[in-house]
């Protein structure tokens, strides 16, 4: 028997989710611009933490690939009642062969650059296992330049 997964959930605003993972990767990350756009007004319900932590795991990976100093831009909407957000930045971007295979753990596009910037190359498949657990999907959209990943959170109905 599989072992399932729950997260705590409650409703939330998603500009106060925004506003944390802003703040948290300003200080991480000072100089650096991430910009919103929220179209979600109502709240939403699911499990805040595990969100957070996704989302923070793909702006972390955006700042980290863009030296360029340029903005992470974090948009959000509903569709269906699920929760989009796009995270997208004006790095070197992937080719389609490393789409799929940025979520296997430890896998690099570039191989030199733990050596320059350390981390461990286990973000983005713990951000995909994250999603698995919750029934979502996280997946990178080809680019003609930088990156555009999008995750989807599936609303969960109240206890």
């Amino acid at each position: 028997e599989e072992d399932k997964v729950s997260f705590p959930s409650d409703f939330f605003k998603v500009e106060l989710l925004l506003k944390t993972v802003e703040e948290r990767m300003g200080t991480a990350f000072p100089g650096r611009n991430i910009i919103t756009e929220n179209s979600c007004r109502e709240e939403f319900y699911g499990p805040i933490e595990a969100i957070e932590q996704v989302l923070q795991i793909l702006v972390e990976n955006s700042l980290n690939y863009d030296r360029t100093g340029n903005d992470v831009i974090i948009k959000t909407h509903y569709e269906k009642n699920d929760l989009f957000i796009t995270v997208k930045d004006r790095g070197p971007g992937l080719k389609k062969d490393d789409m799929e295979r940025v979520f296997d753990r430890f896998y690099r596009v570039d191989k030199a650059r733990s050596r320059v910037s350390g981390g461990s190359g286990l973000g983005l498949s713990i951000a995909k296992a994250l999603m698995n657990a919750m029934n979502g999907s996280i997946y990178f959209v080809p680019q003609d330049t930088g990156a555009l990943c999008t995750a989807r959170f599936p609303k969960m109905p109240p206890s």
